[in-house]
């Protein structure tokens, strides 16, 4: 099974990113059963259990370490010295997409594959509207996504 999670507050202009590529994937797939798809508006460590489950994972969200409207899909290691105040995100989530697959690894002993699919805000002022740029950015990491999600299921059938 393959795991979106799209994660930001949409009160914060480009920190919405991450749900506004949820509701873009949803309206995507349309009932595909094939991908798990959670919005939320931060990580927490509800979704630990979750993550163990499935095979692929992909976090999206904005990230300030990247220049404005810089695109990045890229893999996503365990950190073992990731504590959950080192977020990869912006400051306020809690919880890091690196610390909850470093939490997935120390109980269950494994992690799948994950993915950080990220875009770095131009404006993160409450009750800003999300920037036409970082906007810009949103079908093309759904097609991302979409893409992963394609070969991973290529892969689990034989195929590459």
């Amino acid at each position: 099974m393959i795991l979106v999670i799209g994660y930001g507050n949409t009160l914060f202009a480009d920190d919405g990113f991450g749900p506004a590529v949820i509701d873009l994937l949803m309206e995507r797939l349309q009932g595909n059963q094939s991908v798990e798809i959670i919005s939320c508006r931060q990580l927490l460590p509800e979704l630990v259990e979750q993550i163990a489950k499935a095979e692929t994972v992909i976090f999206v969200d904005a990230n300030v370490r990247l220049l404005p409207a810089q695109f990045e899909f890229s893999p996503l290691q365990v950190d073992k010295e990731c504590s959950p105040s080192q977020s990869g995100g912006t400051s306020a989530h809690a919880f890091s997409a690196s610390s909850l697959l470093n939490t997935v690894e120390v109980i269950y002993g494994t992690h799948p594959c994950c993915w950080l699919c990220s875009v770095g805000p131009v404006e993160l002022r409450l009750g800003v509207p999300m920037s036409e740029a970082v906007a810009g950015v949103i079908p093309l990491a759904v097609d991302a996504i979409l893409n992963k999600a394609s070969l991973t299921e290529l892969a689990r059938a034989g195929g590459r």
